[in-house]
């Protein structure tokens, strides 16, 4: 939130002065690339602690589980750019039955929607006011449906080493900021903006 590092169940303070206190974020990466000085794309494939593929091509990320938070991905070698990044499940995926799947499309995942057969891609819960002295607002986000899949490119120096060469490599830090992901001139929360 702004600055501050989002603890679940802990109000924090954005940089607009609107407090936030979540309950409940989770949302689904996928389509990792790495463009190069070029603009060449190559694919990266999401993988398992195990480092096996993992299922679908999908990451879920989960505030209230550290583990999740970590993306692990193998890619040719090489130096590159920027990195590229889909935020939700893919049109083929999102058409799969749930009930048929395994995590993290199955419903374990209380990311689906059974009335509507397809996935939440964001989910976002908790509550909010426009400042400390107004009553807190809940709000819950379940975003979803593939015209609501979103393909993101962060600019940066990436290096990704040969096999066994990423000694003295430090990973790169992606940051979700949940104020710019939820800014909105409405004093509560949802918003139609």
């Amino acid at each position: 939130v702004g600055a501050t590092p989002l603890t679940l169940g802990v109000p924090a303070v954005g940089t607009t002065g609107r407090e936030f206190n979540v309950s409940t974020l989770l949302f689904f990466l996928s389509e990792p690339a790495f463009i190069d000085v070029n603009g060449h794309e190559s694919k990266a494939q999401i993988i398992e602690p195990t480092g096996q593929p993992s299922p679908y091509a999908l990451h879920l990320v989960n505030a209230d589980e550290p583990a999740t938070q970590l993306l692990r991905l193998t890619a040719p070698a090489g130096h590159y750019s920027a990195f590229h990044l889909g935020v939700g499940v893919p049109a083929a995926c999102n058409a799969l039955n749930a009930t048929d799947q395994v995590y993290p499309l199955n419903p374990d995942s209380e990311m689906i929607w059974t009335w509507g057969s397809q996935y939440m891609f964001v989910r976002v819960e908790g509550f909010s006011r426009p400042d400390a002295n107004a009553e807190w607002s809940s709000f819950a986000y379940h975003v979803g449906f593939d015209a609501a899949f979103a393909s993101i490119t962060v600019p940066g120096d990436l290096v990704v080493p040969a096999a066994g060469a990423a000694d003295g490599l430090v990973a790169p830090t992606l940051t979700l900021d949940l104020e710019r992901m939820l800014a909105t001139d409405e004093p509560t929360l949802p918003s139609p903006k």
